[in-house]
């Protein structure tokens, strides 16, 4: 930050100039100094806009997900019940992903641990208490654009195991 004549400050970027002699001595310098105060009003607004769009998104995802859990337990097909329930749980764990990009300060990507536990979370839900979730993630850093696959992915995963991996009884560890 800068400060103008008139007391106000300002955010720049810094441009030093070296000036040299014919023999190639340092002999002086300039530091031009640039306003970026609009660009950084522009990052801010993005910011913003940014935060409503997410925040859009998972209202938009909580919708369906509400209209397909609805459907499911009006449906008196237990074939239906079935692909309405997982439909909700693909919708679910999208939501849950959505949710964890929108809580991170970081636009370009999440934190592992965090985003894959959300997730994790929302498959859960629709599993019995006999199913028990040990979820173990290094903390690495996933870009923005492998996460909603990753979310289908493992809740395809969660849902397969919880399905055809528990005994008898409806108990597993996944």
């Amino acid at each position: 930050m800068a400060q103008r004549p008139d007391g106000s400050m300002f955010p720049f970027l810094p441009f030093p100039t070296p000036i040299r002699n014919a023999d190639g001595d340092l002999v002086g310098a300039v530091n031009m100094l640039v306003d970026i105060s609009d660009r950084k009003l522009a990052e801010s607004n993005q910011r913003v806009f940014l935060d409503e769009l997410n925040h859009r998104v998972k209202n938009n995802m909580t919708m369906p997900y509400a209209l397909i859990r609805s459907a499911e337990r009006d449906s008196h097909s237990t074939e239906a019940r079935a692909v309405l329930g997982d439909a909700a749980q693909r919708v679910g764990a999208m939501a849950a992903a959505q949710q964890v990009l929108y809580t991170e300060h970081d636009r370009t990507g999440v934190y592992a641990r965090d985003f894959v536990w959300a997730v994790c979370d929302s498959a859960r839900q629709a599993f019995s208490k006999d199913v028990t979730l040990h979820i173990d993630v290094d903390a690495r850093y996933l870009r923005n654009d492998t996460t909603m696959p990753l979310a289908l992915i493992l809740n395809e995963l969660l849902t397969n195991a919880a399905k055809h991996g528990c005994d008898d009884s409806g108990r597993c560890e996944i």
